[in-house]
């Protein structure tokens, strides 16, 4: 999680995990964002369709969540 926040450019300093199953779910307490890790690469095309569906959703007006602009999904 501390890696990815770098890469993204996030301060991950007092994250709070908040949920742990097939992914686990980080709220940052210096950055308005929730930070998803998954378990592996095998979960990538998984989470590659999650982020197109909630950004399908977000651009159709459904209070979805958004992709940080700091992430890419070819990474």
């Amino acid at each position: 999680m501390s890696a990815a926040c770098r890469a993204a450019g996030l301060d991950d300093r007092g994250a709070e995990l908040i949920r742990l199953g097939e992914s686990a779910l980080f709220r940052l307490d210096a950055e308005p964002v929730i930070v998803r890790v998954a378990r592996g690469e095998p979960w990538l095309p998984k989470a590659r369709v999650e982020v197109a569906v909630s950004q399908w959703l977000a651009e159709e007006g459904f209070p979805a969540a958004r992709r940080s602009m700091g992430w890419s999904s070819r990474s």
